[in-house]
């Protein structure tokens, strides 16, 4: 193994809700992490927007859930409203699960909210050392740890090397740490390639008395998602289906959808 520069228990890589959230789970529990993040900031876009019963309950536990709820969109945006065009009548109508009604086996509820307002509270809950603008780009695993190799591009491309018992992978789908590992994934792929826009405009004139956490439309037209609202089901089946979405807009006032991650390493107890 070679000489690392750093040395901790929890090398995590990835800066979004799920690392976020794992950053300040083990600061609690008293492991030393690092987090690195290739992005050279949290992203400005809303992304996921619904934090579901269960994390309400995890950031509940981390006394996060009343801060969370503070800054998310009120209940009456948890709908998903389906029409032909932004100014057309609705032809569907499918709640957001969770968001509505006390769940009898939670004592919280999920919220509608966006990455971009949940990440900054993630970030501020721990004060674990962070990295922003590090990426991985070499993994080793050895008997008792793991040596990763980070790029700093914040520094001229500058590498270091992390010594780690566990790398957590909290990088998304696009796993690289997940690639580097040689782990696949099932299924079709990709589905297709999505332009994101972030405007403040008033809808008003479209949406008064129908608020939405997303509007998808069957024309040939964006799909309109109030900034920091988010979808909790697919659209119903109709016979025309396009969107050159999903095209954002901010409303007046969402680990988070969190996928597993994975692990690489081994226990030295």
């Amino acid at each position: 193994m070679s000489v690392a520069d750093t040395e901790v228990d929890v090398l995590i890589v990835g800066g979004g809700p799920v690392g976020l959230t794992a950053r300040a789970l083990l600061e609690r529990w008293g492991v030393a992490t690092l987090l690195v993040e290739k992005r050279r900031a949290l992203s400005p876009f809303p992304r996921s927007r619904l934090v579901n019963a269960r994390s309400m309950e995890i950031y509940r536990q981390l006394g996060l859930a009343d801060g969370i709820a503070s800054r998310a969109f009120g209940p009456e945006f948890g709908h998903i409203r389906f029409r032909d065009t932004l100014c057309g009548g609705d032809f569907a109508e499918a709640p957001v699960a969770g968001v509505n009604a006390a769940i009898p086996e939670s004592p919280v509820i999920g919220v509608v909210t966006s990455q971009d307002r949940l990440e900054p509270l993630l970030l501020a809950a721990a004060e674990a050392l962070v990295r922003f603008g590090a990426e991985l780009v070499g993994l080793a695993e050895g008997p008792r740890d793991v040596v990763a190799t980070l790029v700093d591009h914040g520094r001229d491309g500058a590498r270091t090397r992390v010594r780690a018992r566990y790398v957590l992978a909290a990088d998304g789908a696009n796993s690289s740490v997940r690639r580097r590992l040689g782990i696949g994934t099932t299924g079709p792929g990709a589905l297709g390639d999505f332009t994101t826009v972030v405007f403040d405009a008033d809808l008003g004139r479209w949406c008064a008395g129908r608020p939405a956490s997303t509007s998808p439309r069957t024309a040939p037209s964006p799909r309109c998602t109030p900034k920091g609202a988010g979808p909790g089901s697919g659209p119903p089946p109709r016979t025309r289906r396009t969107s050159t979405g999903p095209l954002s807009s901010r409303a007046p006032s969402a680990p988070a959808t969190a996928y597993a991650p994975t692990c690489c390493g081994s226990s030295t107890g």
